[in-house]
Formats: C-alpha cells, structure tokens, sequence
C-alpha cells in the first residue's frame, strides 16, 4: 500500500511528465511552471499608491530596492526606483490595472510611467497591460530586464 505522501509525489512525477512539452515551449528560459509558482518571496501586489509611497521613500532615503523572486502587479511599481537590481531568477507579472472590476486606464498610464523606457517599451509591444487576468505570457524574468538595460543585483 502507498502512503497518501507516496501517491502525492507519484502524482506530481506523472504531472511533469504531462506538462513537459509545455514547459519547453516557453518564451524564455523560466517555465511555465516556475512562472506559475513563482520563485520566493512571492509578492502579489496591491494597491498601487502603497507601491508608490513605498518607492518614493526609498528614493528620498536613496535606499537600494531589490526585485527577486515573483513580483506581480503593483509590485512592478518597484521598477521606478532609482537605485534598484534586480534579481537574474527574478519574475515581473505584469497586467492591466484595476478600477473596481474594470480597466483603469489612469492606472495603466501611472503604472507606464513608473517603468523604465526600454521596459515601458517591451510591456507595451507585447500587450502586457491590456487584460485583467495574470498570464505567463505577460512576464518578464529578471534575465530579459537585465538585457533591458536593469542592472543585476550582485
């Protein structure tokens, strides 16, 4: 008999087994699965004017802001700060902000304006702000914003 623990890892092996195909297909070098989970920390995002209070003090304290692990949404606001890295596994969600259950485009402007020129370029040429809902189509990993011109954090 095979402990429930037993079946959990037999039932993830054939999983990857399943997904593997996908996962070779990604548009970069994180996979779909990474991207999905995300690396740690995860920050999920939120409200943006937290975000852009948070990154206006560290800009006023010249204070290093570090992007690693999974950054989602409003998380991406960390962009703008002038004394940034970011991390090489790192991976950026990027979609569309909310006003309610709507698009806001206010938002979009605000959060366009936060990204660095060749990262504002590259969200806008893949569409990365025009649907609500999260895709790993709209990422970015801190690979492809290093080849943007961000600097690596060491």
């Amino acid at each position: 008999m095979i402990s429930a623990s037993g079946r959990v890892v037999i039932g993830l092996a054939c999983l990857l087994c399943f997904v593997s195909p996908t996962i070779a297909s990604s548009h970069n070098e994180v996979t779909h699965w990474t991207k999905f989970f995300g690396p740690q920390p995860v920050d999920h995002g939120g409200d943006i004017p937290v975000y852009v209070n948070a990154v206006a003090a560290a800009n006023r304290a010249e204070a290093l802001v570090v992007i690693e692990g999974t950054c989602a949404s409003a998380c991406t606001i960390k962009l703008a700060a002038k004394i940034r890295c970011v991390m090489p596994d790192a991976v950026l969600w990027f979609h569309s902000a909310l006003e309610g259950e709507f698009i806001s485009h206010a938002g979009n402007a605000l959060l366009l304006d936060a990204y660095p020129p060749r990262v504002r370029e590259e969200v806008v040429r893949r569409h990365m702000l025009d649907e609500i809902e999260s895709d790993p189509e709209h990422t970015l990993t801190g690979r492809e914003l290093i080849a943007l011109g961000e600097r690596a954090c060491r």
